[in-house]
């Protein structure tokens, strides 16, 4: 593979101190709680279906809808968040937006699941006029949640290439996180399902409410932490507000995505994240529906398997950083998608909860190992882009990550909606659905996510050409031209 075109020195060459061991772990905490965040706004589907009852295809409906809205409100995000402000000097050029957007995703959160609804015990709108009103509603309130989310989320990824640019410190960070993940996500995973089961159960509209406001409330507390990891030093203000005066061109709105486009790297981190966004999304939701209606459990229960699948990817993520040293973000990436597959392979064998919570852990260990090894690619991605083409367009690269990771949203959705066409599965009846329609929801956990794992690693390894060797070399380079 040919090295990136060398580029001139901007003249505002500067020193660079690796962040300290506590920023780093503040960092990657203040990052985890994104993933708490994520996994409650998953449950509007289960909101939907068990709440409001509405069909699988109304649900893809909804989905589709903010969908749309997503694709638009990401790039613009990202472009306009890679313009420099008269505060950057100041506060740097992404904490306002993190911070603000932080706050703004807590409260946006309890509006999605605001209970102005009248609802039948057994879940199901009262007055089925009320349907379209209900589904424009969720699209609105999720797409308002969306779009602040994507602010705060958008400048968090785009700091990072930037604030820790050196790679060991990269392999730490990658290291801390996946330390911290798993303790942090667990406590989300644990807490959301037991709210709504202590606060009315999974048909009461106040259950979904009083979990959204637990989750704000922890989303809130732990910002003061995350403040301290994404606080960018004195050096690196000032040389962004300086290089920024340098580079006065205004870069067209959409030639940063058209780069983005046309990076096979980057395209292959799009992949990754891809992935991982749809089988989350088809896991949260197909576990909760897998564990009430076909197992006959409470929505307790489903956070054992969430558990045993973050313990995985905890083991796994430690060995995975050793990995990252020896063999590079490729084949630690590879070899996470290997043993994903076994354990979705494994997880069409599910016959109670114990042996799902086995499977999980596997499919868990694979799991992780790609999130610590999808880090360094998407960092190796946007180097070897900087030094092609002089500019750092983290946040707009990212938005192109985002609008194809938001079309997961309906694809999950339309895929419940095939299997319920298909295995005429109904969220209503709970286990009262006949066998055949209690296998589809196996399908939808297992199955399918197999096959997208193994298409996923088969397009990475085609496409990722950046090796081990060649990522050192490119940093080095960024570090020489001030970048």
């Amino acid at each position: 593979m040919s090295e990136p075109e060398k580029i001139e020195s901007t003249g505002l060459d500067r020193g660079y101190t690796p962040p300290p061991t506590r920023k780093i772990i503040a960092l990657a905490a203040g990052g985890v709680f994104v993933q708490v965040m994520f996994t409650a706004a998953f449950r509007i589907q289960l909101y939907a279906l068990k709440v409001l009852g509405l069909t699988a295809l109304m649900l893809a409906l909804f989905m589709a809808i903010f969908t749309i809205a997503d694709i638009f409100n990401e790039y613009f995000v990202g472009h306009l968040s890679d313009r420099a402000t008269r505060f950057t000097k100041r506060w740097g050029k992404r904490f306002i937006f993190i911070i603000g957007g932080a706050v703004g995703t807590a409260f946006a959160l309890i509006l999605i699941f605001l209970p102005i609804w009248e609802t039948k015990p057994e879940g199901g709108l009262v007055n089925p006029e009320q349907t379209l009103i209900a589904i424009i509603w969720l699209a609105i309130s999720v797409s308002i949640w969306d779009t602040i989310q994507t602010i705060e989320e958008l400048n968090s990824k785009a700091l990072l290439p930037d604030l820790i640019r050196d790679q060991k410190s990269r392999a730490k960070f990658q290291l801390v996180g996946s330390i911290i993940g798993p303790m942090a996500l667990i406590l989300g995973i644990i807490l959301i399902p037991l709210s709504i089961s202590a606060f009315g159960g999974v048909n009461d509209p106040n259950a979904y409410f009083m979990m959204a406001i637990v989750i704000a409330v922890i989303y809130l507390a732990i910002l003061p932490v995350r403040a301290y990891g994404i606080w960018e030093p004195k050096e690196m203000r000032e040389f962004r507000h300086e290089f920024d005066i340098i580079k006065k061109e205004e870069t067209p709105l959409w030639d940063a995505g058209k780069r983005a486009l046309k990076s096979r790297n980057w395209m292959a981190f799009v992949i990754t994240y891809l992935e991982w966004g749809l089988i989350m999304r088809m896991i949260v939701l197909g576990y909760d529906l897998y564990i009430i209606d076909v197992l006959g459990l409470d929505i307790a229960y489903t956070a054992l398997p969430q558990v045993a699948a973050l313990l995985g990817s905890f083991i796994f993520g430690i060995v995975s950083y050793k990995l990252l040293r020896k063999y590079g973000a490729k084949k630690t990436f590879m070899i996470g998608i290997y043993v994903t597959i076994i354990g979705f392979f494994l997880m069409i064998f599910t016959i109670d909860i114990w042996t799902l919570t086995l499977f999980s852990f596997i499919m868990g260990m694979g799991m992780g190992a790609q999130v610590t090894a999808r880090g360094l690619v998407a960092v190796q991605a946007i180097d070897y882009d900087t030094l092609k083409y002089g500019k750092r367009e983290e946040a707009q690269y990212y938005a192109i990550n985002q609008i194809f990771s938001a079309t997961s949203k309906t694809t999950s959705a339309l895929l419940l909606a095939v299997i319920v066409a298909i295995f005429l599965y109904d969220p209503l009846k709970g286990t009262e659905n006949t066998e055949f329609a209690k296998f589809g929801l196996l399908v939808y956990i297992s199955i399918i996510p197999l096959i997208i794992t193994i298409i996923s690693g088969i397009l990475v390894w085609k496409l990722f050409n950046i090796s081990k060797e060649l990522a050192e070399e490119n940093k080095e380079k960024l570090l020489k031209l001030g970048h």
